[in-house]
């Protein structure tokens, strides 16, 4: 046995023994160590032989710059891990076919099987992706004899077509006890599939649903389009006489949901926090021009009462003489 291999399958049984009981492998096929997306993937090990290395150099995500496939139509992988549920993730991409080369639907197609069950039947990356576009697969799956086994099929009577290949591979033990859609990650617990419901069993397209309260120190909600724009020179703002006319035909300010939307639909708080902010400063303005108004108001009233006051002066001395 290899002898890295060896010292890998031992790490495992002594993290299982010592009561770490998540076994997590990521592997990129074909190629170094390296992280993605936060996660650290392995060097490529565990594969069968022969197979060969895919390498591109064209603008595409480092993990996909690398693969592995297999020259005799067949290609494998075999994890040693403990027994277990696991989820196994697979990252494809066609950077060959209808890219560098010509081709495209039907060029390449395989199957894929995870612990003797067909997962990907007459698999078409092109057909489904195009190329040069990540596609990732998603399963579940329960091992117990101590071998997690991915079997890769290009073979003519299984309806494949030239090499099947992959880009990385990552199998994460599920928490014991758990739902297999949920992992851990070091210290980051994560879903990676569908919504979640608390207190409701339908959170819809949401993807956190919380039926009761929710109690935090800071939430921080992103949002476009800040309102600034309230400030250009260009920007349409109502004369006070639309506004009043608005409100008593709709009963609600411009551009505000009415308290019927908000029943039925609920709060978009960084929508309604920009909404707010827009009408704030408005009023800003609001308050500005009726400034300047009030001012210039003044200047007229000044001016009169100075006229006046000449006036009297003028009529008082005509009248002593």
């Amino acid at each position: 046995m290899n002898k890295r291999k060896l010292i890998l399958i031992l790490i495992i049984l002594l993290t299982s023994h010592l009561g770490f009981s998540q076994t997590v492998i990521r592997i990129n096929a074909g190629g170094d160590s390296l992280t993605y997306q936060g996660k650290n993937f392995e060097e490529d090990f565990y594969f069968s032989t022969p197979s060969q290395i895919g390498d591109y150099t064209k603008q595409i995500p480092e993990i996909y710059k690398t693969e592995r496939y297999g020259d005799t139509d067949e290609l494998s992988y075999d994890f040693p891990v403990t027994n277990g549920n696991y989820s196994v993730a697979l990252h494809f991409m066609e950077s060959y076919f209808g890219s560098i080369e010509p081709g495209g639907t039907g060029s390449r197609v395989f199957d894929v099987s995870i612990e003797g069950t067909k997962v990907l039947d007459n698999f078409d990356i092109y057909d489904e992706v195009g190329a040069d576009v990540a596609s990732i697969k998603q399963f579940n799956t329960s091992v117990n004899d101590g071998i997690l086994n991915i079997y890769f099929s290009s073979l003519s009577a299984d309806g494949g077509a030239d090499y099947a290949k992959i880009s990385a591979i990552e199998v994460v033990e599920t928490l014991s006890g758990g739902t297999s859609l949920w992992y851990a990650d070091n210290s980051n617990l994560y879903y990676n599939q569908g919504n979640i419901g608390i207190g409701i069993t339908n959170p819809g397209t949401d993807k956190l649903a919380v039926n009761g309260n929710i109690r935090a120190k800071e939430v921080k909600v992103e949002t476009a389009n800040w309102p600034d724009y309230v400030f250009e020179k260009d920007y349409p703002l109502l004369s006070l006489i639309e506004i009043q006319k608005f409100i008593e035909q709709h009963g609600h300010l411009p551009n505000v949901p009415s308290a019927k939307e908000i029943e039925s639909n609920g709060q978009n708080l960084g929508e309604v926090n920009r909404l707010l902010l827009e009408k704030v400063e408005e009023l800003t303005l609001y308050s500005i021009k009726l400034q300047k108004e009030l001012y210039n108001q003044s200047k007229v009233n000044q001016s009169q009462q100075e006229r006046l006051v000449r006036l009297e002066r003028l009529i008082i001395s005509i009248s002593k003489n």
